[in-house]
């Protein structure tokens, strides 16, 4: 059995596995999805076919987390230039629980690049530097429900260093 879709409504709004027929729909969309079989003697017939609507819910609320915590417009702490992943949940209109969401339904404002660096492509950031900045998970449907969060890293104490040469090196100015 072979999965696939066409005249997908907007472009990239639904995908289909070609193998396994697992959808999986990025945004409010519409597709025609289709199973063809392979008979024995190559010939091909399609053995069944539907249009498929996707559509968004109403949020109502988000929450933006990292490392499990609920940091929503909250403050968080990092070691160093660590990755971190912010995930999100939403609650929808007339439902009681918050929901994971993909990463590809919100997105990551960083107010200083040169303290963050959000990992292009992804949900993830890291530290240039020691310091705090500012980072805000929106959700890509309403872009006026977001989460801040203040972000700060710290300097990772060394524990012990061994130089391997016998010479004086200053490891960090600022601090040294």
């Amino acid at each position: 059995m072979e999965w696939s879709y066409e005249s997908v409504e907007p472009s990239g709004a639904i995908m289909v596995g070609s193998d396994g027929g697992v959808i999986r729909v990025d945004k409010a969309g519409t597709a025609v999805v289709k199973a063809t079989e392979t008979k024995e003697d190559g010939s091909s017939e399609v053995v069944a076919a539907f249009n498929l609507k996707a559509y968004n819910k109403d949020v109502e609320e988000i929450k933006a987390y990292i490392d499990g915590q609920d940091v929503t417009n909250g403050k968080f702490t990092v070691q160093g230039s660590e990755i971190k992943t912010v995930k999100m949940e939403v609650k929808y209109k007339n439902e009681d629980k918050f929901v994971a969401i993909s990463p590809r339904r919100f997105s990551l404002k960083v107010d200083d690049e040169s303290f963050i660096e959000n990992i292009p492509g992804s949900n993830s950031f890291s530290f240039k530097k020691a310091g705090t900045s500012k980072i805000t998970a929106i959700y890509s449907d309403n872009t006026d429900l977001k989460a801040e969060v203040t972000l700060t890293s710290e300097y990772v104490a060394v524990k012990s260093v061994t130089p391997a040469i016998n010479e004086s090196v200053t490891i960090h100015g600022r601090n040294a």
